[in-house]
């Protein structure tokens, strides 16, 4: 029971710590998509290492405890330096400035070389772990599956991702989450020893094993490295996926990885309990790749079924409803193939290793491989190569080119043909199919499809209806459109109007390009945009350029791909005006650009002087995420200000204006005639301030805000609460008379 113990807390704490990591990196490295398979890979290469090494620390069982004891404290002290280490801004800044110059290609490298190698000494010793422990419990007097044991420990990792993903980081932040975890491992390797202490001469050698690692056959070991690259690619496309129905990355991230884990866990399962007579059988894996295979083409069919024809989640009323939906979408395109995938490494393990799990190590080692060549390949060519669902059912061509090379070697000649004719029609199907990525929820606004594209891991496209075009991230979320276009410019016209002299200005988020291209009109000496999505700067460009007054070919302009955070972070450059756009907070990766730690780092790449500007869309937020916001910015800034954009009721959107000194608006300035009808003033008014003054609400003090929790890079509520009120708080939004009632109280402070 103790050995067992062990094995599952083991599995919760690098779950959780996996999580913590995966959460911890974004904020230093950006939400880029291909920042995500960085992460894995250079993760998963210690695990790799972890897996191999463990094969070598098998003499006995006593070493193996030993072995896995202090693995445990190296695995906790390395925690504790590389979450430091990461704190550590200089080396970061430092690489992220020089890649620029060249290609930022090279920051990713950076990004990769710095993952691999702080969280190596982690990495590597929860790579152990399973082999170790595995090992160690085949090996006692009552033997026990090595199978079983994946198992237990696969659905220990569910448990992990629940408490950490669900409890543990929103109620107590990452710090405390990582500390908990470290704990954890503490107490494991003191477990260990003690155990060791009490039962020292007790242990048996095994060396007689060692002899077996060798005679693993090649063909296990090539499907355990498609089990790998097969399973993390197919995770990393269900992301996808879901991603076109629910934006809201944290919690639809957390249940589905779940789903996936646990589905994992069963396929497991049922292995670890089928009759040897049945799982002995020469046709069973060939049988159990096609069926794989077979389950992965009809995938992208399954998913536009279910939802509809693409359409979003739909409103839920409580988490159980909510939940209800993601598992309505994920029972037949999730769970169903994720059972079967999780049968192949149990059942090789079974097969190559027998019950007492000798090659266990061997074989996780395999599919780890898999799994690294899975994140770089998916990470660099998915979307400019294959498309969604097209990589979903190459994935699944892979599982029956497994099929057939394991009947080839056995010389199954039945199963050689029935395993080539599945592999054929995957093909024909991969190559001519058609699934939509983009339909109904288009249909139903009246629009319709003029272009998709798919690049950095999202959807783009271009919708319109009459003489209306939007342009859509992921099938519903809309970035920008030639709609209200006077709107979009004041965005840009109205803090730069306020500002005495804007020569240096950045845009965090660029869109359609129309907020950027208005600030062109004042004559700067040099515009900054970033913009996190490739598709979208593409399409910018070719369906928006006569709207952004020269934005694409004006040599003071420097349009960066990357994630704006990332960017103000670590550049050495300086502006005048910062301007952030209309994010809506419950978006996916948007809640890192309302912390008190970016915040500073905004303030600190202001010019003596210099302002940065928020805006705020009131219509997809409540009064308490809004007071998350006004306080955690007016901790930061002396002066906080608030301006409206609009004058409507149903889609009011605002300004907060901060800086460290108060902003004088010059008397006398006359407002060009181009500038007055953005702002919708009269023209050659020399009155600024009076002028000005009709989109001023009032002034924000952060002593007025304490009831609201600081948003932290640490701690993130406005992440936790925002997608709440989108799912079932959409009476608590603040238009109408909400909207009011918040004037009156912005006016009153």
């Amino acid at each position: 029971m103790l050995l067992y113990s062990l094995l599952l807390f083991s599995s919760l704490a690098g779950f959780m710590v996996e999580l913590v990591w995966i959460r911890r990196l974004s904020a230093v490295f950006g939400n880029r998509y291909d920042s995500v398979p960085v992460i894995f890979a250079a993760l998963f290469i210690g695990f790799a290492a972890g897996s191999y090494f463990s094969l070598k620390r098998r003499k006995s069982v006593f070493q193996a405890l030993k072995t896995f004891a202090g693995l445990n404290i190296v695995a906790l002290l390395g925690l504790i330096a590389a979450y430091l280490l990461f704190n550590w801004q200089l080396p970061f800044a430092f690489f992220y400035n020089l890649s620029l110059t060249y290609h930022p290609f090279l920051f990713r490298l950076f990004q990769f070389l710095s993952i691999l190698v702080l969280l190596l000494p982690w990495s590597f010793c929860y790579g152990c772990s399973m082999p170790l422990l595995s090992f160690v419990i085949c090996s006692g007097k009552r033997k026990k599956s090595a199978v079983f044991n994946y198992f237990l420990y696969s659905l220990s990792g569910v448990g992990g991702l629940l408490w950490g993903g669900f409890v543990l980081i929103p109620a107590l932040g990452i710090r405390i989450t990582l500390a908990i975890s470290c704990i954890l491992h503490a107490v494991i390797a003191i477990t260990c020893y003690v155990y060791l202490k009490s039962s020292r001469g007790t242990s048996h050698k095994t060396s007689k094993q060692l002899s077996s690692l060798k005679k693993t056959a090649p063909v296990y070991l090539i499907l355990a490295f498609i089990s790998g690259f097969c399973s993390i690619g197919f995770e990393l496309m269900l992301m996808r996926s879901f991603a076109l129905i629910d934006n809201n990355s944290f919690y639809s991230f957390t249940i589905l990885l779940s789903f996936i884990v646990f589905s994992f866990s069963v396929g497991a399962l049922l292995i670890s309990v089928a009759p040897g007579k049945v799982t002995e059988k020469r046709f069973v894996v060939p049988v159990l790749l096609s069926v794989i295979a077979l389950l992965l083409l009809i995938v992208p069919a399954l998913f536009v079924r279910s939802t509809d024809g693409i359409l979003p989640l739909r409103n839920s009323s409580s988490w159980f409803e909510y939940f209800s939906n993601i598992l309505g979408v994920s029972l037949f395109t999730v769970i169903v193939p994720s059972c079967f995938i999780g049968m192949l490494l149990p059942i090789l393990i079974k097969k190559a290793s027998g019950d007492r799990g000798e090659n266990v190590g061997t074989l996780i080692t395999a599919n780890i491989v898999g799994v690294i060549v899975a994140s770089v390949f998916f990470g660099l060519f998915h979307g400019t190569v294959l498309s969604l669902w097209q990589s979903i059912r190459v994935i699944g061509l892979m599982y029956s080119i497994g099929a057939i090379i394991y009947a080839v070697i056995h010389k199954q000649k039945q199963c050689m043909i029935v395993t080539s004719g599945i592999a054929v029609v995957v093909i024909v199907v991969t190559a001519s199919g058609n699934v939509p990525l983009v339909w109904k929820n288009v249909a139903l606004r009246g629009m319709d499809v003029i272009e998709v594209k798919e690049v950095g891991g999202e959807t783009v496209s271009l919708v319109a209806g009459g003489n209306v075009n939007h342009i859509l991230v992921n099938n519903q979320y809309s970035i920008g459109s030639n709609h209200n276009i006077d709107y979009k410019k004041r965005q840009a016209v109205l803090p730069m109007s306020i500002h005495p002299n804007p020569q240096s200005v950045c845009f965090i988020g660029m869109g359609t390009g129309i907020t950027a291209g208005a600030s062109l009109l004042f004559n700067p000496q040099r515009v900054v945009v970033c913009e996190i999505s490739p598709g979208v700067i593409s399409f910018a460009k070719k369906y928006y350029s006569t709207l952004v007054n020269g934005l694409f070919d004006d040599k003071r302009v420097n349009i960066i791909f990357d994630d704006g955070r990332t960017y103000l972070s670590y550049t050495v450059e300086q502006f005048d005006l910062i301007i952030s756009e209309l994010f809506i907070p419950w978006q996916s990766g948007t809640s890192l650009l309302y912390t008190t730690d970016f915040y500073s780092r905004v303030a600190n790449k202001l010019n003596d002087g210099g302002v940065f500007v928020q805006w705020l869309p009131l219509y997809q937020m409540t009064e308490h995420d809004f007071g998350i916001i006004a306080r955690t910015l007016s901790s930061q800034f002396k002066q906080v200000t608030v301006w409206r954009l609009n004058h409507s009721v149903q889609e009011p959107a605002i300004a907060l204006i901060c800086s460290e000194k108060k902003i004088a608006v010059t008397e006398g300035q006359v407002i060009a005639p181009d500038i007055a009808s953005i702002l919708g003033l009269p023209p050659n008014r020399k009155n600024v301030t009076g002028e000005l003054q009709r989109f001023y609400l009032g002034s924000i003090e952060e002593e007025d805000w304490k009831e609201y929790p600081l948003n932290t890079d640490d701690k993130l509520p406005i992440e936790y609460v925002s997608p709440k009120t989108h799912i079932m708080d959409q009476d608590k939004i603040l238009v109408g008379e909400r909207y009011r009632e918040l004037l009156g109280i912005v006016d009153s402070r």
